[in-house]
């Protein structure tokens, strides 16, 4: 039996890859076109034009403040997907529940030679203050390998997306006053870039560098720079890193925060200590 229009057209709507990130950005709460340009990198003629989509199948409200249009989320319009979704949900609980039996059976019991043990989703977010944020996340492996696999290009591209997409693009000028850039491709089709200049390095023991995200509109970008302070040490073979990122306010270290940081963090540094751990 063929779907109602609504639903039809609720899957058409969210279909688009750049619409699901809208929605997810509106799931935390309404924003003016303005922070939606600003977070997903896209221009507003383009936001714009998929508000009005979702605005048209009932996804999306707006809501008029003096001179500022706000846009928030209507979860009703998207029960339809829910309801659809739905009758699948006990038959793929059923097959990924025996899928975790399989892969229990499969992981290691012990700790061999030749195989890659990770302490996955294990780095430690905290805000020492309004304008910090620190990353602290233990590898297990020495702190040469970790500082060469975070220093390297061709090592950087196999960990920087985590499993958010693909990196295209490493280039790094390891010197002070050297720069860095990053490209990946996410696995919904659009670029994210991040560059910046190194300020410190003392080779396996520390780097600072300023961080600029590329796809924040140039009339909004902050007049300073974000600062990163990685610190590595080790004890017993095992390499404590340590990201301080030091924000010019307390809205633009919100605003990463707001953006989903910790999940891709979490599987960068997962990968990293994959790729560390293969120079052995």
């Amino acid at each position: 039996m063929a779907r109602a229009a609504t639903t039809t057209d609720a899957f058409n709507a969210v279909a688009e890859p750049r619409r699901r990130q809208i929605l997810d950005v509106l799931a935390g709460g309404e924003r003016p076109v303005n922070d939606l340009v600003r977070l997903l990198g896209l221009a507003q003629p383009q936001v714009s034009k998929h508000l009005r989509v979702l605005r048209e199948v009932g996804a999306v409200d707006v809501r008029i403040e003096g001179r500022k249009r706000l846009y928030r989320l209507n979860g009703r319009a998207l029960k339809p997907i829910h309801d659809w979704v739905k009758n699948y949900e006990r038959s793929w609980s059923e097959r990924f529940d025996e899928l975790d039996l399989v892969l229990e059976d499969l992981k290691p019991k012990e700790k061999g030679d030749g195989e890659v043990t990770t302490s996955s989703g294990t780095a430690k977010v905290t805000f020492p203050t309004d304008e910090q944020i620190l990353i602290t996340r233990e590898f297990d492996a020495p702190k040469e390998l970790v500082y060469r696999a975070y220093t390297t290009p061709e090592l950087v591209k196999r960990w920087w997306s985590g499993k958010r997409g693909e990196v295209t693009s490493a280039e790094i000028d390891l010197r002070v006053g050297g720069s860095w850039r990053y490209v990946m491709v996410a696995s919904e089709g659009f670029e994210v870039a991040f560059h910046g200049e190194y300020r410190e390095i003392e080779p396996n023991e520390r780097i600072v560098t300023t961080e600029v995200y590329e796809g924040v509109p140039e009339d909004q970008a902050p007049e300073e720079d974000v600062v990163n302070v990685v610190e590595f040490t080790e004890a017993d073979g095992r390499t404590t890193l340590t990201l301080l990122m030091q924000c010019p306010s307390k809205e633009v270290r919100d605003m990463i925060i707001d953006s989903g940081m910790e999940g891709g963090m979490q599987e960068a540094m997962d990968a990293l200590e994959q790729v560390a751990i293969s120079l052995r």
